[in-house]
């Protein structure tokens, strides 16, 4: 399963030997009402959640498999699994491909039936070499209408779910930007809202119906991806909303940014923009003077979610403090006498006498262990973070032998990626060849490495009750 745009959560155990078990059967040709036989296929994987839900009631005890046969399967929304999903030790659930099958999991919808654009109010605005290979697609006549939301994000600005995508042969392509590669710079700056810029290309842009900016007006990590919100080209100036605020400011000379989004600058192979109220997308595909073949065109805007746990734990931790809470980071807990706490960080001690202890401690948790809830199964796992040698459009699952009783993935991050593993080393498992088989299998072996994540993982589930 190499596409898989969508978050999900698998708990897979492996387990021989077992007398009783139930196969669900999964196939792109079956229907959600049927029983899931291998005569009688279900078509989701929705649905095979919730027939895995009715047989767990139905027969406790017995084991699940649900097989998959080889096709695509499209989700509009994710898929969402809970402790109730899961299976046991002696019980496992297992959802797999039938042998020597490709199971694909997308969050895209194919789009055909290209044509070459006869709107001369696009020709009008579009540059004139790019008028005899642009092509368009109705998505409405197609029955595509969602196409995400277009919305400010970047540092300070929040992560909003996505705008739609368009890929070609699994490959992203380019929303319609200028500069094609690299930034333009900032000559001057009136407070935060009027930016004179170094070029006098922003005549072309003025009938746009819905300019954007990609800037780091400051620092090279605060990027911002922000609406235009009007263009003075007589003065060389994007105006920007007020209610955007940029964390650091823009400073001349040291800003760059680069404008998307925009139909007068679609003007090279693997560009297109999107037309949101007519619902028409175009595009110039990397194929010479040639329609677009059938079937290599994604429009993806689905809903998925991909957590950076760092920033995560960063932001609970500030709403932590905010709250009232005192932050004790890099001590740990050692012992405790009645209500109070003894901590240890190297060679030094404190006593403290909390009212509430949040046990951020690892999976070997001392607080866990005082609550009653000690962690006893666990998985092994290694990861690294690489730099990519070509983007990769979505997150990736991967199940082999190799992985036993766990999997890999891999999950894009712009230039770089996490890749990892996770492995019972009951089974056999062992996570650092285990990666380097998953390395050597996605090509990624000499890749440069620029951070490094091991550990153990409990996979014994929540606890019912404290």
């Amino acid at each position: 399963m190499r596409d898989f745009s969508y978050s999900i959560l698998f708990v897979l155990l492996a387990f021989s030997g077992l007398s009783a078990e139930t196969t669900l059967y999964v196939a792109p040709s079956g229907r959600d009402s049927n029983p899931g036989t291998r005569q009688a296929p279900l078509a989701t994987l929705a649905a095979a959640r919730d027939r895995v839900r009715q047989v767990k009631a139905e027969q406790p005890g017995d084991a699940i498999q649900v097989v998959f046969a080889a096709g695509t399967y499209t989700f509009s929304e994710p898929v969402p699994f809970t402790a109730q999903d899961s299976g046991t030790a002696q019980a496992p659930i297992v959802y797999r491909a039938w042998p020597g099958a490709e199971v694909r999991f997308t969050g895209g919808v194919t789009v055909g039936n290209w044509g070459p654009a006869t709107d001369q109010a696009v020709l009008d605005r579009l540059p004139e070499p790019s008028r005899a290979q642009v092509r368009v697609a109705d998505l409405k006549a197609q029955g595509i209408t969602n196409y995400g939301n277009l919305a400010p994000h970047g540092f300070s600005a929040g992560s909003p779910a996505a705008e739609a995508e368009l890929f070609y042969d699994d490959q992203p392509m380019t929303l319609a930007r200028w500069p094609n590669e690299g930034f333009r710079g900032v000559e001057a700056t009136e407070g935060v809202e009027r930016v004179k810029v170094d070029t006098d290309r922003l005549a072309r842009w003025v009938e746009e119906t819905d300019p954007w900016v990609f800037a780091y007006w400051h620092h090279d990590w605060a990027e911002l991806h922000e609406p235009i919100a009007g263009i003075d080209a007589g003065a060389q100036v994007l105006i920007r909303s007020e209610k955007i605020k940029p964390a650091y400011g823009i400073t001349k000379g040291r800003a760059r940014w680069y404008a998307f989004n925009l139909l007068s600058e679609l003007d090279e192979p693997g560009e297109f923009y999107l037309d949101r109220a007519a619902g028409r997308l175009y595009f110039w595909p990397p194929v010479p003077d040639g329609p677009v073949p059938d079937g290599r065109a994604v429009v993806k805007a689905s809903r998925g979610y991909v957590l950076e746990r760092a920033l995560m734990d960063k932001h609970l931790a500030v709403l932590a403090h905010r709250a009232g809470a005192e932050l004790w980071v890099g001590w740990k807990v050692a012992e405790r006498d009645g209500d109070v706490v003894l901590l240890r960080r190297g060679q030094r001690e404190a006593r403290v006498r909390p009212r509430v202890i949040v046990g951020a401690d690892g999976p070997a948790s001392t607080v866990a262990r005082w609550v009653g809830m000690p962690q006893e199964h666990f998985v092994h796992g290694a990861e690294v973070e690489v730099v990519l040698p070509t983007p990769r459009p979505a997150a990736e699952i991967y199940f082999h032998p190799a992985y036993a009783g766990g999997y890999g993935w891999l999950f894009p991050k712009g230039e770089t990626a996490n890749v990892g593993v996770a492995v019972n080393v009951g089974m056999g498992g062992r996570p650092g060849e285990a990666l380097a088989h998953l390395l050597d299998s996605l090509g990624l072996q000499a890749a440069s490495v620029v951070g490094r994540l091991g550990g153990a993982v409990p996979t014994g589930g929540p606890v019912a009750r404290l």
